[in-house]
């Protein structure tokens, strides 16, 4: 039987743990912030849209359709499936949206899509090169990190890239709303140039790295390891490929329009020889892939940002397309 005395003691200590984390200050913070970051958690997702990923995203989420097609791809891409659905409405599910999103990021969107909506039909890829792109650009936080943050994305992007820093950036965004929403929050208040400070961090960071961001040795070495001479890109192009051709859904990639001036300075081919070579040898494993080899070329006056149409000429070339898929599609059914 044990002691009353030490029982007593026991219980002693006890409460005194009890009272010093009852006024310890550290964990009433942790307790403070915890219930800060879930009320933000609720609120501010729905509220505070950045840019067109942010928008998409949402949509996805809280949205079905219906189309037929579904479109990705980046900011011309965007430019021409927005025209071909004021054209014909229900012919594609348009979902284009930036350049920086990479083939993963476009891959990480289409499995969104998924989640509440059948497959496709057909999947309209519009990249300039879909093998392009290790998430290492200084756009990468802006359009993947903070804004593809469910478990599953996280783990994949994180397993892929090989980053330690990269993926304790993604927890932070995942669990940290008012970390995510920072730049929105703050401009709520006037008096917070917002819009100037985000601006000038890349602008730094152009003048000093380029787009690029680099990497160290180990996240090469890791990404070397296992993905080989492959980037992410590729590796994220065979992944929507898998899927499509397990489903039985067409792939359609077209390379975005270029300026002539562009082009001819790319030389023969536009310098898509290699990548024609690499399209081949996807198509021999997955035949549900249809490809253009080569852009087409515009005049340089339509392009008055050097990279997307005037306004006033988004129809006539999104008419061309929508011709074009028409016809593709209809080949490929007969």
């Amino acid at each position: 039987m044990r002691n009353p005395s030490s029982i007593s003691n026991s219980d002693a200590r006890r409460r005194l743990r009890y009272a010093r984390w009852s006024r310890s200050g550290l964990l009433w913070t942790v307790i403070a912030v915890a219930c800060i970051e879930f009320v933000l958690s609720r609120t501010l997702p729905g509220h505070y849209f950045r840019h067109e990923v942010d928008e998409l995203l949402h949509d996805v989420r809280t949205k079905t359709f219906s189309a037929p097609n579904v479109s990705l791809g980046n900011s011309v891409g965007r430019q021409l499936d927005r025209g071909i659905n004021r054209l014909e409405p229900g012919f594609l599910t348009p979902l284009a949206s930036n350049g920086s999103l990479e083939t993963t990021g476009q891959y990480l969107l289409f499995l969104r899509y998924l989640d509440r909506n059948p497959m496709p039909e057909n999947v309209i890829l519009w990249l300039d090169n879909p093998f392009a792109g290790n998430l290492h650009l200084i756009y990468t936080e802006n359009y993947i990190q903070r804004c593809f943050l469910l478990w599953r994305e996280i783990a994949l992007i994180c397993w892929w890239k090989g980053s330690p820093t990269f993926a304790a950036n993604m927890l932070a965004y995942k669990l940290l709303p008012s970390y995510r929403y920072r730049m929105e929050i703050q401009a709520e208040f006037p008096v917070l140039d917002t819009k100037r400070v985000h601006l000038d961090i890349q602008n730094t960071a152009f003048m000093t790295t380029g787009l690029f961001k680099p990497e160290s040795a180990f996240v090469k070495w890791w990404q070397r390891r296992m993905h080989g001479d492959r980037s992410l890109s590729h590796v994220a192009f065979e992944r929507l490929l898998q899927l499509c051709q397990a489903n039985q859904v067409r792939v359609y990639y077209i390379p975005t329009p270029l300026r002539e001036a562009d082009a001819q300075a790319r030389g023969p081919r536009q310098g898509r020889t290699r990548q024609i070579e690499m399209l081949e040898d996807l198509r021999a494993r997955y035949p549900v892939l249809r490809f253009l080899p080569e852009a087409r070329e515009y005049p340089e006056d339509w392009f008055p940002d050097k990279a997307h149409f005037a306004p006033r000429l988004v129809p006539r070339v999104s008419r061309e397309y929508l011709d074009l898929l028409k016809e593709w599609m209809a080949d490929d059914a007969g």
